[in-house]
């Protein structure tokens, strides 16, 4: 796919719940990177404060993560927060704040970082 293609596929809205009948989806082994980068909300103090769940057409809630700081910076822009995560962070943070999909590399338009991410 060339970069000017429309690549941002998912219609998404953030949400801080899973959805309450959320059917549980094949379960599926994928390998992946050993660490991923998620962007971050920040606190007014600037200290990361949230990871973003997103909520998919499908109703399932999505963590969005970016196999290399290059592919996020390009994805979500240069000034998006982010934190570095190991698969024992992913797995605290489902615990946390449980989600359904994990969805990788996803670029997200200029004009829907800020409604999606909180983020410019």
């Amino acid at each position: 796919m060339d970069s000017s293609s429309t690549t941002y596929q998912i219609p998404c809205q953030p949400t801080t719940e899973r959805p309450a009948a959320a059917a549980d989806p094949p379960e599926e082994l994928v390998t992946g990177p050993p660490v991923v980068y998620l962007p971050v909300r920040l606190a007014p103090d600037g200290t990361p404060q949230e990871v973003p769940l997103l909520r998919l057409a499908d109703s399932r809630v999505a963590l969005l993560g970016y196999s290399a700081l290059d592919r996020l910076r390009a994805c979500l822009g240069e000034r998006q927060p982010w934190m570095l995560a190991t698969a024992e962070v992913l797995a605290a943070l489902a615990e946390h704040r449980p989600y359904d999909v994990k969805v990788l590399d996803l670029p997200v338009p200029p004009e829907h970082r800020a409604r999606l991410l909180g983020a410019g």
